[in-house]
């Protein structure tokens, strides 16, 4: 049945003991009140984080004090208190857990506790549209209790359609004697708390009541679940197969990636004022001109732009409207193809849709089923063209038949286009050093084989069945985003707290797996030895390498050293032999322009006429590198998209500035500057000629040597 309503609201009543058997423990053990404050605190925190429209009340017995409205108007039920009246849960709340909930040191009867609950949900309830009433008991009955008035409380909760739920003690089918364990663990029950325990199950059995203790409630709920949505159709219309038959259908979605939540900006002023209010940040945005007024823009006459090569087109609204696909709201069949012809690395798209029959049309509900049930005999499915409603992107899929017990559906998943497909050539595995013997292979198969998580873990009957079933495993980045969350909600001076170990083991292999697949790993390690390769030693291509064991050099002497570079043919082919750099790239500018400088070196030293003087000389090789370089410089300014190259391009132009240093050249670089300076200016490069005067300067008082 499709629900047509929204969820009301329960009311959630917690019934807590804190009466003198609650508060104590032995050493080293916490007491039934600290273990029942914390999961009290874990329920509350997860209708919070649900955004869960439910509310909530406290009741506490045990109490030094008497405070509820049956005891000012007929007296009795002593020693219990109405903390607080039911209301949403808040962050108010949790701080009173924490800090106001003090042991009481009385007996208090939690029959007493479940009447005056009872009395002031009804009270509450009243002329309101709520959904049921629910009780929660936290007891571990070690105060006297009267169970002479059971009858005329089973016909109250069942007048209420009320749900009891006891959380805490340790229920059994048979009696617990003295000496056996019990929570906490050590503390021996006492007579009364077996006659309490008589009474709990007499009364849970009246209105189907259920017993948890705190390990299985703080299992359940040490994940944070987000708010059930109400289930929302997103596709209401006919199934076309062919022209001749159409079979009205409904679209839910089955699976879906459930997106982190989404955060809301506060202000730090706000928040540190006498007066914080919300915090919250109303965000305006305007739109301006990169020019030296920065002249502002309304909305309306903004254009969106698209890049055509290093062209930026403009798109009108109305033209971007126009280049839209135009599809109509339809799911129509396109043809049928064996199962198997459907592979899974092509499944796309962000879930999966499960399309039923009408609910109010019988006819669509037989010619689906049959359509299914065919599909499902002859293994076949279908593929579709889908589109959610009109206008929106036409989707190609394919419609899996699903059969249950209890219902059948179509399961759609979205299938790429060709633009989609992603086509890599890998290289071959089929050669003969990479080929596995029979040994290996077999290592590997067993390793698989105990591996299979269909048969992974046993259940409550003993039964073995599937482990990390997806409905079962709690994303583990959300769950620790809200913990610290809560964490940071109650004590936000504090540090974020250690990851729980429940989170962290949310992705684990099972145990059980582990252990029964230790002889196959160690099979596999024994099949595939690893060896350690000593890594070879990179041969020193340093100067004093390629100069050492040369003969001696005089270093005081250019003209000698030159000489011998040039004479000496078999070092330069053996000893300095590298990929040769030709020109300046755009990959790696700098690293190719030093290159090109540093296969220059040896051109440096130029004798004179007679073999009389020595100087540098702007050499024809340093020229093409530096004319490359100033191409690329601007070739990085005036093709960057935004400010994404100019990092680069000042590291160039400070590389350019040094070489012309370097080699006595300082007009080659000035003059650069000059008219990079007027280009830069004369168009929208403004602030990118501030960036360049803050690290790089022309270059002053330098003469050339002659």
């Amino acid at each position: 049945s499709i629900s047509k309503m929204a969820r009301k609201g329960d009311v959630v009543i917690f019934l807590l003991d804190v009466g003198s058997s609650a508060c104590s423990a032995p050493p080293g053990h916490a007491t039934f009140l600290q273990n029942a404050l914390k999961v009290i605190n874990m329920i509350v925190q997860h209708r919070m984080f649900a955004d869960s429209k439910d509310e909530i009340g406290l009741v506490l017995f045990g109490t030094r004090e008497t405070d509820n409205r049956l005891a000012d108007e007929r007296g009795g039920y002593d020693h219990v208190t109405l903390a607080r009246e039911v209301g949403p849960p808040t962050l108010d709340f949790l701080k009173m857990l924490q800090c106001e909930i003090l042991p009481g040191n009385e007996e208090g009867d939690f029959i007493d506790a479940l009447v005056v609950g009872m009395d002031h949900a009804q009270h509450y309830m009243k002329g309101k549209k709520l959904g049921d009433a629910k009780f929660l008991l936290f007891t571990d009955c070690g105060s006297p209790s009267s169970g002479d008035d059971l009858e005329t409380i089973r016909a109250s909760l069942e007048s209420m359609n009320a749900q009891l739920q006891v959380i805490g003690p340790d229920i059994s089918d048979e009696e617990i004697p003295n000496g056996a364990s019990g929570p906490p663990p050590g503390k021996r029950k006492t007579q009364i708390q077996i006659s309490g325990e008589r009474i709990l199950k007499r009364l849970a059995s009246f209105v189907d009541g259920t017993f948890l203790s705190f390990t299985d409630a703080m299992e359940t709920l040490a994940f944070f679940a987000r708010r059930q949505a109400k289930q929302t159709s997103v596709f209401r219309g006919p199934l076309e197969v062919g022209s001749n038959l159409k079979i009205n259908v409904w679209g839910y979605y089955r699976v879906k990636e459930q997106k982190t939540i989404s955060f809301g900006k506060v202000s730090a002023v706000s928040q540190a004022s006498a007066h914080p209010g919300s915090m919250r940040v109303k965000m305006e945005r305007s739109y301006h001109l990169n020019d030296e007024d920065q002249t502002e823009v309304a909305k309306e006459n903004l254009a969106q732009g698209f890049w055509y090569g290093k062209d930026l087109i403009p798109i009108a609204s109305v033209d971007k409207e126009a280049m839209k696909f135009k599809a109509l709201k339809c799911l129509k069949a396109l043809g049928f193809t064996k199962e198997n012809n459907v592979k899974p690395h092509q499944y796309l798209g962000e879930g999966v849709v499960a399309f039923v029959p009408d609910p109010d049309n019988r006819d669509a509900g037989i010619a689906l089923s049959a359509l299914i049930h065919a599909l499902q005999e002859a293994g076949y499915v279908m593929i579709v063209k889908y589109s959610f409603r009109a206008n929106a992107e036409p989707k190609i899929g394919v419609c899996t038949p699903h059969i249950k017990p209890n219902y059948e559906c179509l399961l759609f998943t979205q299938l790429p286009f060709m633009e989609d497909l992603r086509l890599f050539t890998f290289a071959s595995l089929d050669k003969k050093k990479l080929a596995a013997n029979d040994d290996q292979v077999q290592a590997v198969d067993d390793l698989i084989s105990g591996m299979d998580l269909t048969q992974a873990v046993r259940d409550e009957d003993g039964e073995l069945g599937e482990g990390l079933k997806p409905k079962n495993t709690f994303n583990p980045v959300l769950q620790r985003l809200y913990q610290c969350i809560q964490h940071r909600a109650l004590n936000p001076e504090d540090a974020l707290p250690e990851v729980d170990p429940l989170i962290a083991d949310c992705l684990k292999i099972p145990s059980a797996l582990v252990a029964a697949n230790e002889a196959a790993v160690e099979k596999v390690k024994a099949a595939f030895p690893l060896e350690k390769i000593e890594k070879k030693a990179k041969r020193d291509a340093s100067a004093a390498a390629v100069w050492k064991d040369t003969g001696s050099v005089d270093l005081d002497n250019p003209v000698s050293m030159a000489k011998r570079v040039r004479a000496d043919e078999s070092l330069s082919m053996a000893g300095i032999a590298r990929v040769q750099i030709r020109e300046v790239g755009t990959v790696d500018p700098l690293g190719d322009f030093k290159a090109l400088l540093g296969d220059q070196e040896v051109d440096l030293f130029d004798e004179g006429a007679c073999g009389e003087g020595i100087g540098w000389t702007w050499g024809a090789g340093v020229r093409a590198a530096f004319s490359q370089m100033r191409k690329r410089v601007c070739q990085l300014i005036f093709d960057s998209l935004g400010d994404q190259y100019h990092g680069k391009a000042i590291e160039c132009l400070k590389a350019l500035r040094e070489a012309a240093v370097r080699f006595r050249e300082p007009a080659k670089f000035n003059d650069f500057s000059t008219e990079l300076k007027d280009r830069l200016l004369a168009g929208r490069g403004s602030d990118f000629w501030e960036k360049i005067k803050e690290g790089i300067s022309i270059i002053w008082g330098f003469s050339t040597w002659s």
